[in-house]
Parts: structure tokens; C-alpha cells; sequence
């Protein structure tokens, strides 16, 4: 189950580290780059839910659908504020869903501020795994 857990977040730096690189490029009036940000982002988000997933079976609970995984990840302190995850979310099912430019320039400025938790969020995970790794 660790190692489960370790392809995950490994697979989650990648996703993030490219994310990352995409919103530092600053180019936010060029239509490729906020969607090509925009796609990164649906990667983190899913491989976000998916890593929290692996964390709540290793401690025994069972989650299936993204916003019952949220809400367990919250009780269990492994992400610090549900509402914005819930958000994450929200933006991602929207996107996905239906793609109008104005929708897709809200999300990307959205995205910009999602950064930082997730940056946080990918580092409190890693060191949850070492902890687990060494007990």
C-alpha cells in the first residue's frame, strides 16, 4: 500500500512541477497557455483526489467519489481547508463540462491562487509518507 501510495505522488510532483512551470510563464492573455494551464490543472486536481484516496484506504476508510474523499482528507487533517478543495472541484467539473472562454479565464486566475495549497498540500503528503514509511 506504501508503494501505491509513493507512485502516486510521484506521478502528482510531475503534474504539479508542470503546472507550476506553466502558470510562472505569465503569458495570461495567450489563449494556449491558459488552456494548456487549464488541462495541467485537471491532471493535479485528479491526481490530488486519487493520492488522498490512497492515504484514506491505507487508514482503513473508504471513500469512492471525489467530494466524500474531500470531506474524509479534511477530517483526517490531511488537507487544511475542505471548502477550497470543494471549490477545486466545483472549477474543475465546470470546465470539463462546458468550455466558454470567459468560464476558462475565472478558472485560470482561479488557478493562480489554488497554487500555493496545492504546493503546501503535495509537500504535507510527502512528508506523511516518509512518517509512514519509517513507523
Amino acid at each position: 500500500m506504501l508503494q501505491k501510495i509513493h507512485d502516486k505522488l510521484e506521478k502528482l510532483e510531475k503534474a504539479l512541477q508542470k503546472l507550476e512551470f506553466m502558470l510562472s510563464k505569465g503569458i495570461d492573455k495567450d489563449r494556449a497557455y491558459i488552456d494548456s494551464s487549464i488541462q495541467r490543472f485537471e491532471f493535479v486536481f485528479e491526481l490530488f483526489w486519487k493520492s488522498l484516496k490512497a492515504f484514506l484506504e491505507y487508514e482503513g476508510k473508504t471513500a469512492v467519489f471525489p467530494r466524500q474523499i474531500f470531506e474524509e482528507a479534511y477530517k483526517g487533517k490531511l488537507i487544511d481547508d475542505e471548502k477550497i478543495w470543494l471549490q477545486m472541484m466545483k472549477d474543475r467539473n465546470q470546465i470539463t463540462h462546458t468550455y466558454d472562454e470567459s468560464l476558462a479565464d475565472d478558472i485560470y486566475t482561479n488557478i493562480k491562487t489554488y497554487l500555493p495549497i496545492l504546493k503546501v498540500t503535495f509537500s504535507n503528503l510527502k512528508s506523511l509518507e516518509k512518517d509512514l514509511a519509517t513507523s
